[in-house]
């Protein structure tokens, strides 16, 4: 997982209301809020010896999806944003929902990392409205 790439990594699914889907986890690097889109959900590839936890992940598999955040629960209490690391549920609704269950990861499709994957889901701006530090070279 890198450390700003927006994900969501799912332990359990706490219900499934239909069209929508409560599940619970720890929120990736990047903060993740409602309205927040999930265009891929993948797991990485288990590691096999001690030298692959110091390396980066691998996706093993990866599944197209479109799915919204509908709702954010944590703190016992309804919450407009996870923070980076805290544990929570998401609400999630959209294409894929059947195909999320634990132990795989809500995320962005390839192998995006850094500013960039974060603004392909929030935008350029940060939550307060003020435009996100990006490297020069990162087309907005």
């Amino acid at each position: 997982m890198n450390p700003t790439t927006i994900e969501f990594i799912v332990a359990g699914l706490v219900s499934d209301g239909g069209e929508t889907l409560q599940v619970v986890g720890r929120c990736g690097g990047e903060m993740i809020r409602v309205g927040d889109r999930f265009d891929a959900i993948y797991r990485y590839r288990r590691a096999q010896s001690l030298d692959d936890y110091g390396a980066e992940p691998i996706r093993d598999v990866e599944r197209p999806a479109s799915l919204r955040v509908v709702a954010i629960s944590g703190l016992d209490r309804p919450l407009s944003l996870l923070g980076q690391g805290m544990t929570g549920s998401l609400t999630i609704e959209g294409e894929g929902v059947e195909d999320v269950a634990p132990g795989w990861v809500l995320g962005l499709r390839g192998h995006a990392t850094g500013p960039r994957a974060a603004s392909a889901v929030h935008g350029t701006q940060g939550h307060d409205g003020a435009p996100r530090n990006l490297p020069a070279s990162t087309p907005v």
